[in-house]
């Protein structure tokens, strides 16, 4: 079924939940932390030889003074750390000039200075990459993104990571340039192509097992797809409900219940991320099985078509 617009609403909706927004904490490297939605425009903290700026689009910016390079000085790091609350997104440009759009529920740990011999963060949760280019004495210096075991190394591209532990793979899908893709605890790897994407099982066994050539695999991507939340969309693909409402859960910071046995409906379509939720409850809801109750506590109830909705509670329209 394609979702689309409906003008059929949930039944008994007594308020709404407005979609994510631009929040996030920032962690310094003295452990100080800074609200990026409550902060100003303009610098908002200095660290090591980086200025972290809040740019007028929002965007929290590392920007480097005139001293700053790719020095074995760097090799003693000072890390920050920003982490995107349920309902909130965060783009962060790195002094490197790599940029990195965190999705909701979702954190990345860097050094402040990058040192010569490589460009390592840390990622948990769901990133869109773009890495620059970087040259130290006339060799490339490689970008490394660390999640969940698995080890990506960039020289210079553009990608998704969806590592969230609700899902039994980290998913890596590739739009430019080339990246290798390595399973920690194994070392199996692959090499992946533009409109590629690599799936490595979490909890992998320790390196010498035998008898797991599915712990990393690569398979065609949907890239359109796998970036739309980039652009403001869900997208749902052969998607089972309750793989639906993880997602709802992580933008609008809601509580779900399945009342009766759950669907085992899929679904296939774009929805906006910048609705609210009743309108996107809304969406799933036409032509399917199921119906949903929204509290005003931010809680949503799912009935199966085999449950009957309390008489007693009042609906609203």
């Amino acid at each position: 079924r394609r979702l689309e617009s409906s003008s059929e609403k949930p039944e008994f909706v007594q308020t709404d939940v407005a979609p994510g927004d631009n929040k996030a904490l920032l962690t310094l490297s003295d452990g100080s932390s800074i609200v990026l939605s409550d902060a100003g425009m303009g610098e908002i903290a200095k660290q090591a030889l980086v200025r972290v700026e809040k740019d007028e689009d929002g965007q929290l910016v590392y920007a480097p003074t005139e001293n700053y390079k790719f020095s074995a000085e760097n090799l003693k790091k000072e890390y920050n750390t920003v982490a995107t609350p349920k309902s909130g997104q965060y783009q962060v440009l790195l002094p490197d000039g790599t940029k990195v759009r965190l999705n909701s529920m979702s954190s990345l740990r860097f050094p402040v200075t990058f040192d010569p011999v490589e460009r390592k963060v840390q990622l948990s949760g769901e990133a869109y990459f773009e890495v620059a280019g970087a040259m130290s004495a006339g060799h490339r210096i490689p970008f490394r993104v660390v999640s969940n075991g698995q080890v990506i190394e960039v020289t210079g591209t553009k990608f998704n990571v969806n590592t969230f532990s609700d899902d039994s793979y980290i998913k890596t899908t590739l739009l430019e340039g080339g990246v290798k893709v390595r399973e920690q605890s194994t070392g199996n790897s692959v090499q992946l192509k533009p409109g590629e994407q690599s799936l490595v099982r979490m909890n992998a066994p320790a390196r010498g097992v035998s008898g797991r050539k599915d712990i990393i695999s690569v398979r065609k991507a949907d890239v359109e797809g796998d970036l739309a939340w980039t652009n403001g969309y869900f997208h749902f693909k052969d998607t089972d409900l309750k793989e639906v409402m993880q997602q709802l859960i992580r933008w609008y910071d809601i509580e779900v219940e399945y009342i009766g046995n759950i669907s085992s409906e899929r679904f296939n379509g774009y929805v906006s991320r910048k609705v609210s939720l009743s309108n996107v409850l809304a969406i799933l809801q036409h032509g399917s099985e199921v119906r949903f109750e929204l509290t005003d506590k931010g809680k949503v109830k799912i009935f199966s078509s085999n449950v009957e909705i309390s008489s007693n509670t009042e609906a609203s329209h």
